[in-house]
């Protein structure tokens, strides 16, 4: 994969879909010169599988900010009730989709560059 298609992959997964090689992107993100920092935020950027480790690759520095699992799925509960999810859809997402994801994500932390705790500045 040349390094422009890894690119517009990583932008398509922020919009939640994977498209690899695709024109579409190319307004949104011009990937001339003047582009000197980049900061961008994935759940899957730091695994070790095919298409996401050349993702990865690409980055010269990784950080991945590093939260307790638990203290996480409340979040994410909040967020779902949030937006009209009732509390029980909410709960089966955490336990068969965000939980696992997390899981997995979290295993992958050890491929980055730099840990950074999160805080919460919540009262």
């Amino acid at each position: 994969m040349e390094e422009w298609n890894i690119v517009e992959a990583f932008i398509e997964l922020q919009r939640g879909k994977m498209r690899v090689g695709e024109d579409e992107s190319q307004d949104w993100f011009g990937g001339d010169d003047r582009h000197k920092v980049v900061i961008v935020e994935g759940n899957y950027l730091f695994l070790d599988e095919e298409v996401w480790k050349d993702i990865s690759s690409i980055f010269d520095e990784k950080w991945f900010i590093d939260l307790d699992i638990e203290k996480a799925m409340q979040r994410v509960v909040r967020r779902h009730i949030s937006t009209g999810k009732p509390p029980d859809v909410a709960k089966w997402r955490i336990d068969y989709n965000d939980r696992p994801n997390a899981e997995l994500i979290i295993k992958s932390k050890k491929n980055a560059d730099l840990l950074i705790k999160s805080v919460d500045f919540s009262r």
